[in-house]
This record gives C-alpha cells, structure tokens and sequence, in this order.
C-alpha cells in the first residue's frame, strides 16, 4: 500500500506542475496581444508627438525665413526714399 500512494502522490505533483505550467503558458498567449498592442499605442504616441514638433519647427523656421526676407525687402525700401 506505501508504494500505491506514494505513486498516486508523485503523480498529483506531476499533474500539479503540468497544470501551472499549462497555466503559465495560457496566460502568455493571452497577455501577449495585449502588450504588444500596448507598445505598439506607445509607439505610435511618440512618433506623433515627434512629427508634431517636427512641424511646428518647419512653421517656425519658415516663418523666421519669411520675417528676414520682410526685414531685408524694407532695406531696400529705406534706401530708395
């Protein structure tokens, strides 16, 4: 009878391990989706904030570009009074 329960013993312990680690594998295949859809979220945050400066420095620069031209059409406007 010792040997009897001790087999059914080491066998609950088997199917234990089997069934976290059954577990473990499951919650991987279900949580993976949600964190690359996550990373992917913050990936897309940062390029749009990136492209968004990246704009409003384009504006910026074209716009300082258009001032010194004004500043440079009105020297040559002064010269000709």
């Amino acid at each position: 009878m010792g040997r009897i329960s001790k087999a059914i013993e080491k066998k609950k312990k088997e199917l234990m391990w089997l069934k976290i680690k059954h577990g473990i594998e499951i919650g991987a295949i279900v949580l993976a989706p949600v964190i690359i859809g996550i990373i992917i979220h913050i990936i897309k945050k940062k390029t749009k904030k990136r492209v968004k400066n990246k704009i409003k420095e384009n504006i910026r620069s074209h716009a300082s570009k258009k001032q010194e031209n004004d500043e440079k059409l009105e020297l040559f406007d002064d010269t000709i009074d």
